[in-house]
């Protein structure tokens, strides 16, 4: 009897162990893939339908989302930061081609700032709660947030909102979204025919 409690407490180690470090990072990466591509779509739709007056950003914005895509079982905290110990000797410019949303103005602007801003979401929520790195992340730096958040509320400089939407918000700003493209072009270096060209 002893033997078979063994072997199951064993086997249920390692189906949680599967579970936990591939099955579910591994849902998780797919269902970034898929609001990225309807993201990306969106933007197409949009650009075919001369919603802009210049569409040579919202190309590059497609070019990046691609990117995101192509590499987007990379986008881990861990993998992350060791991407930036290696590439921490050398300066991470933006490519000469990336999106610029200041490069926009009026309405164009208006609306590529919208889906900007969903991408950031989608990005930084994934970093956070798409892997087991960033469940840990989540789990050291979510006191350290809800702290400040309860700070800046006793101090009356909150902006009204929750503490816990506070908290979100202050765990959105230790992501750097800017590095986290400039390190995603460096990774980049798998050659694949952007779908952009296509458009």
């Amino acid at each position: 009897m002893s033997a078979w409690l063994t072997f199951d407490l064993i086997a249920l180690v390692l189906f949680a162990s599967v579970c936990v470090f591939k099955i579910i990072p591994s849902c998780n990466v797919s269902q970034l893939r898929y609001r990225l591509w309807r993201l990306r779509d969106d933007v197409v739709d949009e650009i075919r339908g001369d919603v802009f007056s210049k569409d040579d950003q919202p190309r590059r914005f497609v070019t990046e989302v691609e990117r995101l895509i192509a590499n987007s079982q990379e986008l881990t905290p861990f993998r992350l930061f060791l991407l930036y110990l290696s590439a921490r000797p050398f300066r991470l410019p933006r490519p000469d081609r990336a999106f610029d949303l200041d490069a926009l103005r009026g309405r164009d602007r208006a609306v590529m700032s919208k889906h900007a801003d969903a991408l950031e979401r989608l990005v930084v929520r994934h970093l956070l709660t798409g892997s087991p790195s960033g469940w840990l992340v989540i789990c050291v730096s979510a006191p350290i947030a809800a702290g400040a958040a309860l700070l800046d509320r006793t101090k009356g400089k909150g902006n009204g909102a929750s503490v816990l939407q506070s908290t979100k918000d202050h765990l959105r700003e230790e992501v750097e979204f800017e590095d986290t493209l400039a390190l995603m072009s460096r990774r980049n270096g798998r050659s694949h025919r952007s779908l952009s060209q296509c458009v």
